[in-house]
């Protein structure tokens, strides 16, 4: 979702958890409950193919974490 420039922030809110919880999912270090596991893979269908500008999420912010997100994929 973050390469799609989903903020970690704004899943957090759609999702009910703390953006924490969220960036701990991202950097794959969370044990996930069985129900989050499920709203976050229902979420992510819905909003996969939505561009978050189109949704609310500021330009910049969305930018921003596209950016961080590919600097997560080129990391060791």
């Amino acid at each position: 979702m973050a390469r799609a420039g989903w903020p970690a922030a704004a899943l957090a809110l759609r999702l009910g958890v703390n953006p924490a919880s969220i960036a701990e999912v991202r950097e794959r270090r969370a044990r996930l409950h069985l129900d989050l596991a499920l709203r976050i893979r229902r979420l992510h269908r819905e909003l996969i193919s939505l561009d978050p500008v189109s949704q609310g999420i500021r330009p910049a912010d969305a930018a921003r974490t596209r950016t961080a997100a590919a600097r997560r994929a080129t990391r060791p």
